[in-house]
């Protein structure tokens, strides 16, 4: 546990968590905190309240607020804002301040790109302080440095603690995850900005900013390259839904690049020849590596288990095709029909299912040793591509050197697809054990070339922008949301926590 309050830069969000308890990650548990407060930039969705403010610029000009209330049974502590800047100021950010009734401070970010959204953290220790309010201010400057308005908005009911219920029971879950589960790319700053619309291709296009390059990540006190290479960020939709679940104790053992036999059952090797100090799940069978004793003595109730893409080297396969488009200025081939290119994504295809069901099993029986019932939640990958042929920058990018033509992005729908088929099948091998969090859909109408996509795209890593980024495919930090408001429902309806 940590012992005092602390702040980072998250990619595509703030996080702040103004409580006395900071989760810990790696080997030893996480105890998340008991709710969660999400700051983004979606509007309210079917059942949500929203509510408005505005006021006259009275002291200098102030941010509109939309707020939008989740107060339902199955995610009922989930809070999204929205916020209008007016379109004069260069910088568009926005800083925000959570205030109780009597207008005490709670917690106060610094800057945001107001389209970046943020996210709090908070513990029930805050119950005593009554209903939380939100409300926002704007930086008016013209220049690097934030020059603040001397108004804020009026404050905005963010949290009414009556809507929040006490859990009826109290998990542990361990989180046995790839690149995803750990928030890949999310403490990177990026956010993305829409700037025009082709009605006639339907197609947004826009461009990704950096405002980290170098971010430190979880935990932020540990600079042992073998931990700061798993990329772990405490906006993992596993963190984020162990919050959902009224503070449940989360083991995350997750890792950025895990691949079965690269991380789960055997220690992960990273580029730089730096490990993790042993797998994540580990077996005494398969020839894989002694069991992680961590693990073990934690007795989860739940494991969540995320694999599969980095088995199949999938954000590789997509950056391959994307780079394979042009070779020195000219067309060279495509890799949806480079005969030796399609052999190797299906082979490693073939190779993930069988890896996959070692996994499960190996879960599975370490689970019952430890004399739990085995419960496992496994998940598809959701599809960042457009249903459609687009021309944004994620797909073409301007200059036409790098990008995918029709025939790719065809290709890598499918391969994808194949994968998410894998996972299903295997899954229904083990019924009333193992439930699956299907995610191919869920993020349609946000993929690449939308307004608002959810997973960043591949031009982030492209030369000119941010070469050797790990970001491209991963879920944006709301696609994390995202994932997490998918994930609670079937806990909830195995475990019966509200």
């Amino acid at each position: 546990m940590g012992k005092s309050t602390r702040s980072s830069d998250l990619k595509g969000g703030f996080h702040l968590k103004p409580t006395l308890r900071t989760p810990t990650f790696g080997w030893r548990p996480a105890r998340a905190v008991a709710a969660t407060l999400l700051l983004g930039i979606a509007g309210a969705t079917a059942g949500q309240a929203t509510v408005s403010s505005t006021s006259a610029q009275a002291a200098g000009p102030t941010p509109s607020l939309h707020v939008s209330r989740n107060v339902g049974a199955e995610v009922p502590t989930v809070r999204h804002i929205t916020t209008e800047v007016p379109s004069i100021y260069r910088y568009n950010d926005v800083r925000y301040q959570l205030v109780d009734a009597n207008g005490g401070i709670i917690a106060t970010s610094s800057g945001i790109p107001a389209p970046e959204g943020m996210h709090w953290d908070f513990a029930d220790t805050n119950r005593d302080r009554g209903d939380v309010y939100v409300r926002a201010q704007v930086n008016t400057a013209t220049a690097a440095l934030p020059v603040w308005s001397s108004a804020w908005s009026p404050q905005v009911l963010m949290m009414h603690w009556a809507d929040v219920p006490a859990p009826k029971a109290h998990l542990k879950i361990a989180a046995l995850t790839d690149s995803v589960g750990v928030a890949e790319g999310t403490k990177y700053g990026l956010w993305y900005q829409a700037t025009s619309f082709d009605a006639k291709t339907s197609t947004w296009h826009g461009r990704w900013t950096i405002t980290n390059r170098n971010p430190v990540w979880e935990p932020t006190d540990n600079p042992d390259k073998g931990v700061q290479n798993c990329h772990r960020s405490d906006a993992a939709f596993p963190n984020l839904a162990a919050a959902s679940l009224g503070g449940a104790d989360l083991l995350q053992l997750g890792c950025s690049g895990a691949s079965v036999f690269n991380g789960f059952l055997k220690h992960q090797t990273f580029g730089d020849g730096s490990r993790t100090a042993g797998p994540q799940l580990g077996s005494k069978l398969y020839g894989a590596e002694s069991p992680n004793l961590t693990f073990d003595a934690f007795r989860a109730d739940l494991a969540l288990v995320m694999d599969g893409a980095d088995d199949v080297h999938f954000d590789k396969v997509v950056t391959d095709c994307f780079t394979s488009f042009y070779n020195l200025g000219r067309v060279t081939r495509y890799c949806d029909t480079a005969t030796e290119f399609r052999s190797r994504v299906d082979q490693s295809l073939i190779a993930q299912k069988s890896n996959y069901v070692k996994l499960l099993d190996e879960t599975i029986r370490r689970m019952r040793a430890a004399g739990k019932t085995p419960r496992v939640i496994a998940f598809t990958y959701y599809d960042p591509f457009p249903s459609s042929y687009k021309t944004c920058q994620d797909i073409l990018p301007i200059g036409g050197k790098l990008g995918l033509s029709p025939g790719e992005l065809a290709y890598l729908k499918n391969r994808l697809l194949a994968l998410n088929d894998n996972i299903r099948a295997i899954a229904k091998k083990y019924p009333g054990v193992v439930k699956v969090v299907d995610l191919e859909s869920a993020f349609k109408g946000h993929e690449w070339c939308s307004k608002d996509p959810w997973a960043y795209g591949p031009s982030i890593a492209m030369p000119g922008a941010y070469p050797g980024n790990p970001s491209p495919f991963h879920p944006t930090w709301y696609g994390q949301t995202i994932i997490r408001d998918k994930t609670v429902p079937v806990i909830n309806s195995w475990f019966r926590v509200f």
